[in-house]
């Protein structure tokens, strides 16, 4: 049985644990590890997410996940940068 665990993610009881999978094509992110752990990350400056984050260039970054396997996004954050 899967169940909602948030927009393109489930969480699959079928094999008896409890596991986050991607709810387009399947891939197994597991139920030891967080997810985020095992996505694909695409850091950007925090323009990418539209003209009127210009101020928040140099001290914050988006941050998106993407499904490994069929590049689905997962989540979307701004982050702050390094220093």
């Amino acid at each position: 049985m899967r169940r909602p665990l948030r927009e393109n993610l489930d969480v699959d009881t079928e094999s008896g644990a409890a596991q986050v999978v991607c709810a387009r094509c399947g891939f197994v992110f597991g139920a030891e590890e967080d997810w985020k752990t095992r996505s694909h990350r695409k850091v950007s400056p925090p323009t990418a997410a539209g003209p009127l984050m210009k101020d928040l260039e140099g001290q914050f970054l988006l941050q998106q996940l993407f499904c490994p396997q069929c590049k689905t996004l997962l989540d979307s954050e701004v982050v702050e940068a390094a220093p």
